[in-house]
């Protein structure tokens, strides 16, 4: 069901994508980080994104996947090693039928990822599955329509045409970034719970517009994208060779400027199941509170289970309430140990 990833993994497509930070990747999820998260971060790439997460979870931890690019793998963790980083570990996986169980991530995130899938909406799915209650499922994602540049060049827009057509026989989506709010609801996420924003990459530098020339000028005839553009009929050996052509010559430009879109969404999983799964686990240990002789263990086992939930403080007020019977003493021990005492 995964659809063929269109660049490949040729140096040419790694070099580039390796300038991807969190910073400049995606900037519209940091605020909602905090040090201690679990991030899953799927595509991950040569890690350099995995990586600048895992320095913003100092006390969490981050797993980056790929489908199956063990080799890319390889270097992801060679970054990470290099950056001195070690909260985090990359594994294969396919996140159209990730391995993981529900709810084992306060935040999965995915850059550029969607618009290659043959199922995004069943990839969202996935990604909310193994998404914690009241986690964060993240996505970003371009839009080819919505690229522009200037000065205009036959060869640049003859690699933006095809590389569109490439795109969909792959069975991905170019137009993602327009699409992200659409699929999120189709995943079930209520658009209440969805914060839809949008920003862009800019390239107008003479750093950055050599950088992103000759990336292109590269990737055109050597990577995956040049072997489904020839073997499917969408280019030539000559038109590649023109686009190639027309990314060096635009380069050289010194009023060369290049920006693109990309759609962004940040879910928010509902967080009624926390509590009806916290209720549960309560209930267990109010059983078990009836017959222990040492009330105040079983205190303590409440107050561990409680913070194993983030903002669960209208189900530690439920707990509050069904230990009433114990002393007083007790309750304002509860009370100090979750800092509610001053809470709504």
């Amino acid at each position: 069901m995964t659809a063929q990833y269109t660049h490949g993994h040729h140096d040419s497509v790694l070099r580039s994508h390796s300038w991807r930070t969190a910073q400049n990747s995606c900037a519209y999820l940091l605020s909602s980080l905090t040090p201690t998260m679990h991030i899953l971060d799927v595509g991950c790439g040569p890690g350099t994104i995995t990586a600048s997460l895992a320095r913003l979870v100092p006390l969490g931890h981050v797993t980056g996947i790929e489908l199956s690019a063990s080799d890319v793998l390889q270097n992801a963790r060679a970054h990470a090693a290099a950056q001195g980083v070690a909260n985090i570990t990359y594994a294969l996986d396919d996140v159209l039928a990730l391995s993981f169980p529900d709810a084992s991530f306060d935040v999965v995130h995915a850059h550029q990822v969607l618009q290659h899938l043959s199922d995004p909406i069943l990839a969202l799915k996935e990604m909310l599955r193994v998404a914690k209650p009241g986690g964060i499922v993240a996505a970003r994602n371009t839009d080819f329509a919505a690229m522009t540049w200037f000065p205009e060049s036959e060869g640049i827009s003859l690699w933006h045409k095809t590389h569109q057509q490439v795109v969909r026989s792959n069975g991905g989506e170019p137009d993602a970034g327009r699409r992200m709010l659409s699929w999120a609801l189709a995943a079930g996420v209520p658009k209440a719970q969805i914060t839809a924003t949008a920003s862009a990459w800019c390239y107008s530098t003479p750093a950055e517009i050599a950088w992103w020339a000759s990336t292109w000028e590269e990737r055109v005839l050597s990577s995956e994208f040049a072997t489904s553009a020839l073997e499917r009929g969408f280019a030539t050996q000559a038109d590649l060779a023109a686009m190639s052509q027309g990314w060096k010559t635009w380069g050289a430009q010194p009023d060369a400027w290049f920006g693109h879109l990309h759609g962004e969404i940040v879910c928010r999983k509902k967080q009624e199941a926390r509590v009806a799964a916290l209720q549960a686990e309560v209930e267990s240990l109010e059983k078990e509170l009836g017959t222990h002789e040492d009330a105040e263990a079983i205190v303590k086992k409440h107050i561990k289970l409680l913070h194993r939930y983030n903002e669960a403080k209208d189900a530690a007020q439920i707990l509050i309430g069904r230990l009433a019977t114990l002393k007083e003493t007790t309750v304002k021990q509860i009370h100090d140990e979750l800092d509610l005492r001053h809470s709504d």
